[in-house]
């Protein structure tokens, strides 16, 4: 076991190799386990605030930090330097995601609003605008074209990256959405809702209409994720 003595852990990150987990939370730190031992390797007093995020990029040499501090950090994931700040005056940051060329991070606020900073300065150049309620979750295509979040509002709005611009608005949950998911290939979205405990399918070709939904679980569903054959 991991023991995180006086620290409620809030956030994970695991190298893909599954040898290395990253953790942070209610603390000021960073830490860092060896997965095979279940020990800890190294901690690193990173922020003056609470760690709700953290998230591992460029093959996972770097790690993204995001504090109550008001700051966003940009680390060396090996070392634990701090290579630069991304971010400050952040109030309320719910989720950060990287393209998959690495260019921009898409930072998604408590605020309705979505912001698109340049990954090597972390300037602010974009922010989308639409959601009526704090931006939960946010995913993005494999060709870093088309940007898909999740809203308190109960919508999921899929964005037009190159062009800056809303696609569609999907509107068939009516309670909040727990969960959110895209299949590898492009062609489904998946969402969870808390109201009844379901799962809905999204044709991306289709976006307007509304299949029945899944169900069978018994507590509200808070993670969804493609395997396979566009398996879930």
């Amino acid at each position: 076991a991991m023991e995180h003595r006086g620290v409620k852990v809030q956030t994970t990150a695991l190298t893909r190799d599954g040898t290395t987990l990253y953790s942070a939370g209610s603390g000021k730190s960073i830490f860092k386990w060896d997965c095979r031992s279940g020990t800890m390797t190294e901690s690193k007093k990173a922020h003056q605030g609470a760690i709700p995020l953290i998230l591992l990029t460029k093959a996972d040499t770097e790690l993204i930090s995001s504090s109550f501090d008001r700051t966003v950090v940009l680390w060396n994931a090996l070392t634990f330097e701090k290579l630069r700040t991304l971010g400050v005056n952040c109030d309320k940051i719910r989720n950060i995601i990287p393209t998959h060329n690495e260019k921009f991070l898409y930072v998604a606020f408590s605020d309705h609003n979505i912001d698109q900073w340049t990954y090597d300065e972390g300037l602010n150049i974009n922010v989308l605008e639409g959601h009526k309620g704090s931006v939960l979750d946010l995913t993005i295509t494999d060709d870093d074209k088309t940007l898909i979040s999740l809203s308190k509002d109960s919508t999921i709005k899929i964005w037009n990256v190159e062009e800056k611009s809303l696609i569609y608005s999907l509107e068939g949950h009516n309670r909040k959405i727990e969960a959110l998911a895209i299949s590898k290939d492009g062609k489904q979205i998946a969402t969870s809702s808390r109201e009844k405990k379901e799962i809905r399918i999204w044709d991306t070709k289709e976006l307007n209409k509304i299949n029945p939904p899944l169900r069978g679980h018994t507590a509200p569903v808070s993670k969804l994720l493609f395997c396979g054959q566009n398996q879930l």
